[in-house]
């Protein structure tokens, strides 16, 4: 009788976490976007300098293709 009842009440426990899940609150999502705005100037601070190098790079690089393999 009483693994019956715990059957039932696990039961409703799983309809009633079905039934309530309706997506992210709206505190949920600016948790994520805080979260996202902390790992992109983590990440800025870190790799910043090196992929300002990289790209001044590839525009000097650009550049001399442009003018035929002279830099002016």
């Amino acid at each position: 009788m009483e693994q019956s009842t715990h059957l039932e009440t696990t039961r409703a426990r799983k309809r009633s976490l079905l039934r309530n899940t309706v997506g992210a609150s709206f505190t949920e999502y600016i948790l994520m976007i805080g979260l996202i705005v902390i790992a992109g100037i983590v990440a800025w601070s870190t790799f910043g300098e090196a992929i300002d190098s990289a790209i001044e790079g590839q525009g000097n690089t650009m550049t001399d293709v442009a003018n035929g393999g002279r830099r002016e």
